[in-house]
């Protein structure tokens, strides 16, 4: 699950209007256009006992047009908090979309960073043979 957390989350693309995927073999519907990441750290904690995790993923993007409003890849987990450039930005959900407008516009040719706060009870994980990846998480 965490994993899978990992790459919907870095699976991230920014666009202003397309909700559209960009076409990836394994996950057509996920990313935007609009932004390059350049880099992404990720932290969790784990709760074992309530079988609960927290974490925060920050990453580091290039805006390839002037951005008002992007969208990132998300699913399941509640947001507590997004931050864009140090700003904390507003943001909704549209089913797995992820829609953050940032204090100001980030202008094109400019690199920023978001930070996305979140935690809750990761799905149950599935068996191999529901490949080519397993969604969820197994508790040991």
């Amino acid at each position: 699950m965490v994993l899978f957390i990992i790459l919907s989350l870095c699976s991230i693309a920014f666009a202003q209007d397309d909700l559209g995927g960009l076409g990836d073999p394994y996950f057509p519907d996920f990313g935007n256009e609009g932004y390059d990441v350049q880099h992404y750290t990720i932290a969790l904690n784990v709760n074992m006992e309530e079988q609960t995790l927290s974490g925060s993923a920050t990453i580091e993007a290039f805006a390839l047009q002037d951005l008002s409003v992007f969208h990132l890849d998300f699913l399941g987990m509640s947001i507590k908090q997004i931050m864009v450039n140090d700003e904390v930005a507003t943001f909704e959900r549209d089913g797995r979309e992820l829609i953050i407008t940032p204090e100001v516009t980030l202008p094109e040719n400019e690199p920023f960073t978001v930070h996305v706060v979140y935690n809750g009870s990761p799905g149950k994980g599935v068996s191999s043979s529901d490949l080519p990846f397993g969604r969820g998480w197994t508790w040991i």
